[in-house]
């Protein structure tokens, strides 16, 4: 018969797997009850916040830690589609401008231009682009050969 500490352990992806040090199961579940990095790497047991911070850096890598974590975000609906999601709405946001004053106005739905240029702001960076873009990855022979062709330079 499993103890009640035992049942709740595997209730809880993370604990399942084996492979977890407790320290990491620590930090997954602060991740998870929405605490910052920092916060997770000292609920972890970290004792400094540089050491947080540092310990939070290499979590974030950690491909098993990352597997766990993901069954544990989805129990609050975080999933990448639901992050994703306002991205899109913005890209497509519209806004009623409000003309003229008293009996003589009217309302206009128009385009709202600054949050569809955040929310490509945002696209671009999550797609690799653009300035403050992560993981920029340009196959720079596969551009050259497309000028080459474009120009007809080589042949």
């Amino acid at each position: 018969m499993a103890t009640t500490k035992q049942q709740n352990a595997l209730a809880n992806p993370a604990v399942r797997k084996p492979k977890l040090p407790i320290k990491q199961i620590k930090y997954i579940d602060a991740l998870a009850k929405g605490k910052s990095k920092r916060q997770a790497g000292l609920t972890a047991g970290a004792i400094t916040e540089g050491a947080a911070d540092k310990y939070g850096t290499r979590m974030s890598n950690n491909v098993q830690v990352q597997e766990a974590l993901q069954p544990e975000l989805a129990k609050h609906n975080i999933t990448l589609d639901t992050a994703i999601a306002p991205i899109g709405k913005a890209l497509v946001a519209t806004k009623v401008v409000i003309h003229g004053n008293k009996e003589d106005s009217f309302a206009e739905v128009v385009e709202d231009l600054e949050m569809q240029l955040k929310g490509s702001d945002r696209a671009l960076k999550l797609m690799g682009i653009g300035q403050g873009a992560v993981n920029v990855n340009v196959n720079f022979n596969q551009l050259i050969m497309d000028k080459k062709e474009k120009y007809g330079i080589g042949k």
